[in-house]
């Protein structure tokens, strides 16, 4: 059997693929996680089609237009306000161009958000950097600034584990969040960045994504 770098796999024809589906146990191999670092963690529901943490919308150009009637063809219609469902995005036909887009928490996507800020009164070394809630997922940029007892792992467990309990006051059942965590490690310069930029966009992709799948279908 080939050795394989993590991230990675061998396909039938013995090339290598970048792995599509991350998985979520997956960790650098020698790895110090209790070492200072800058690290960006990702977190999925475990009901990810329950999009419980939020709603994409997309800016409706043609609502911030001044005057009202139409901008970059976009046309007005009765009863839309600024921010727009995908539904409703779908009916204004915009380019790909012109896709402006967020994510509007729900009031579970706000309560973890809140204890994403407090993460520091639990583990004091571990400064939260930024947190971009997804509907689905979530993305937490950590940077541990001193060693810490316990490898990063029981922090990110510690962290859902608070997450679950505001679930379960909210009226959630079962479990809120999958098993495990992805995490990407600061390596090189720029790549912070790169971190903050990426995941600032988050919102507009999906919704290009979802508006616009056929550009993102192969063609063989």
């Amino acid at each position: 059997m080939v050795a394989v770098a993590p991230g990675w796999t061998v396909d039938e024809n013995g090339a290598l693929r970048r792995e599509t589906i991350h998985r979520m146990g997956r960790r650098r191999i020698g790895w110090d996680y209790c070492a200072p670092c800058i690290y960006e963690i990702t977190i999925v529901l475990e009901d990810r089609r329950s999009k419980a943490l939020g709603r994409l919308v997309v800016r409706n150009p043609a609502a911030c237009a001044a005057g009202g009637g139409t901008d970059g063809g976009a046309r007005k219609v009765e009863g839309f306000g600024e921010w727009l469902s995908i539904d409703e995005a779908r009916v204004l036909k915009l380019e790909p161009d012109q896709v402006e887009a967020r994510v509007e928490r729900s009031a579970l996507g706000e309560a973890v958000f809140s204890h994403f800020r407090r993460i520091a009164e639990f583990t004091p070394e571990i400064k939260p950097l930024y947190c971009e809630i997804m509907p689905d997922h979530l993305h937490m940029i950590l940077h541990v600034v001193r060693p810490m007892k316990r490898p990063l792992g029981n922090a990110i467990a510690g962290f859902k584990t608070g997450c679950e309990k505001i679930y379960a006051k909210m009226g959630g059942e079962g479990r809120l969040f999958a098993e495990g965590f992805v995490d990407e490690i600061l390596s090189h310069q720029g790549q912070l960045g790169h971190w903050f930029n990426y995941l600032k966009d988050n919102p507009r992709r999906l919704a290009i994504k979802t508006l616009f799948p056929w550009l993102f279908k192969r063609v063989c």
